[in-house]
C-alpha cells in the first residue's frame, strides 16, 4: 500500500522480496491510523466558502480523514477555478494551511489573445461530496472531462504525494514530449501506459509507456492533446516540476482515464476546450509564452563535441575545418572544459587561456 502511495516502482520491487509478514507487522507498528492511500477521494466541498465571481469561482476542500503524523495529508484545499479565455480554463488546488511549491508561469496574462468568459458560459459542473468535477464543451454539450464520482474520481493529496485521475471521452493521445517512440500517437499499441516526467541529462531513451515506467527524457513539458471523434483536439497543462507519472488507461470502449501520479507541489491544470491542433497549440503557447527570436548566427553552422580534452585539441578542430574550406559559425566547448565538472569555471590546466582564443575567432 505504502509502494502504491509512493508511486516508486522501485520501492514495489523491494517490498516484492521481503518476508510478508515481518512487512505487515512493521506496517501495522507505523502505521496503525494511517488514512487509506486506495480511498479514491476523500474531499468534500465547504459550502459556506464558496464564492462565484464572473470569471472566478473559489471554495474550501475538507478531508474526510483524520490527520496522521506517519503520512501527513493536507486537510483543507483552497480551490481556485477561473476562465482565462472562452477556450482556456484553469484549475488550482492548493494547501490552504501552508505554502507550497508551485511553478510560476513567464507569460501570467496573455494579452489581447485570450478574451475572458463568464464561468457560467464555461461548462464547468461539480459535485459537493466528494469533490469531483466535469467540463462540457458549451458549443457541442460534449462532455470532454470528468472526475465525478462513477467515472475515475480519483483526487489524493499529500505532502509528497499528489493523484489526480480524469476521464477523457476518446483513446487517441498526443504529445508529453520530449519523448523518443516509435509511434507518434502515445500509448497505441497498449492497453494501459506510464509516462514518466523528471528530466535527465542524458540521451533520451525509446519510450512506449512500458509499465512501470522510469524512463528519464533529456527534458518534458507536461502538456498533451486528445482527440475527439469530431477530428477536433481538447489540450490538458499539468503544470508542476515534479517528479511525474502520467498513467493512461483505456477503459471499454472509447474513453480513456489518465492519471498524474506527483511527488510534490500542488495541482495547477489548465483545460484548453476542442480546437483544431493548431488552435489549441496557439493557445498553449500564448499561455506559457513563445519562443524567443534567435539571433542570425545561431542558424549557421555549429560544431559541438564532448570529450574534447583541452584546448589544443579544439584549437585544432577549428583550423581543420578552415584548412578544408568548410564553414563553421560557432564552435562548442562542452563540459569538458569545467574543473571537476563545476558550473561557472575554467580548467586552469587543460583550457587555460580560452578567454585569449576566443578574441581570435571573429577574424576567422
Amino acid at each position: 500500500i505504502n509502494a502504491e502511495y509512493m508511486g516508486s516502482s522501485n520501492l514495489r520491487n523491494l517490498m516484492a522480496n521481503i518476508n510478508q509478514g515481518t512487512f505487515f507487522l512493521l506496517f501495522l507498528f507505523f502505521c496503525i491510523r494511517c488514512p487509506d492511500p486506495y480511498e479514491a477521494n476523500p474531499f468534500y466541498v465547504d459550502e459556506s466558502t464558496v464564492v462565484k465571481g464572473d470569471y472566478k469561482w473559489e471554495m474550501k476542500l475538507k478531508n474526510h480523514h483524520q490527520s496522521s503524523p506517519t503520512i501527513p495529508e493536507i486537510m483543507l484545499a483552497s480551490v481556485t477555478i477561473q476562465s482565462l479565455d472562452s477556450k482556456v480554463l484553469q484549475f488550482k488546488m492548493n494547501d490552504a494551511n501552508a505554502k507550497r511549491w508551485e511553478v510560476k508561469l513567464a507569460n501570467p496574462n496573455p494579452g489581447k489573445d485570450y478574451k475572458r468568459e463568464l464561468m457560467t458560459k464555461m461548462g464547468f459542473e461539480y459535485e459537493n461530496d466528494p469533490f469531483g468535477f466535469k467540463i462540457v464543451d458549451p458549443a457541442t454539450k460534449e462532455t470532454v472531462v470528468t472526475t465525478l464520482k462513477g467515472t475515475v474520481s480519483s483526487l489524493k493529496f499529500f505532502d509528497k504525494y499528489l493523484e489526480l485521475g480524469m476521464l477523457f471521452p476518446n483513446k487517441r493521445a498526443f504529445g508529453l514530449g520530449e519523448r523518443v517512440t516509435p509511434q507518434f500517437e502515445l500509448c497505441k499499441t497498449r492497453q494501459w501506459c506510464v509516462y514518466t516526467t523528471f528530466s535527465k541529462d542524458e540521451a533520451s531513451p525509446v519510450d512506449v509507456g512500458e509499465p512501470p515506467g522510469g524512463k528519464q527524457a533529456y527534458g518534458h513539458q507536461p502538456f498533451y492533446m486528445i482527440q475527439l471523434k469530431s477530428g477536433l483536439f481538447i489540450g490538458d497543462l499539468v503544470l508542476n516540476s515534479n517528479a511525474q507519472d502520467v498513467v493512461l488507461v483505456k477503459t471499454t470502449g472509447d474513453p480513456m482515464n489518465v492519471y498524474h501520479k506527483m511527488v510534490g507541489g500542488i495541482f495547477d491544470t489548465y483545460f484548453f476546450y476542442p480546437g483544431t491542433a493548431d488552435n489549441v497549440l496557439k493557445k498553449y503557447h500564448n499561455l506559457i509564452g513563445k519562443p524567443y527570436l534567435p539571433p542570425l548566427w545561431s542558424l549557421g553552422f555549429h560544431q559541438c563535441r564532448y570529450g574534447w580534452p583541452n584546448l589544443t585539441y579544439v584549437k585544432d578542430v577549428v583550423a581543420k575545418f578552415e584548412a578544408s574550406d568548410i564553414p563553421l559559425e560557432v564552435v562548442w566547448a562542452d563540459i569538458d572544459y569545467l574543473t571537476d565538472y563545476a558550473d561557472f569555471t575554467i580548467g586552469p590546466v587543460s583550457y587555460g587561456g580560452l578567454g585569449g582564443f576566443v578574441q581570435t575567432l571573429p577574424s576567422q
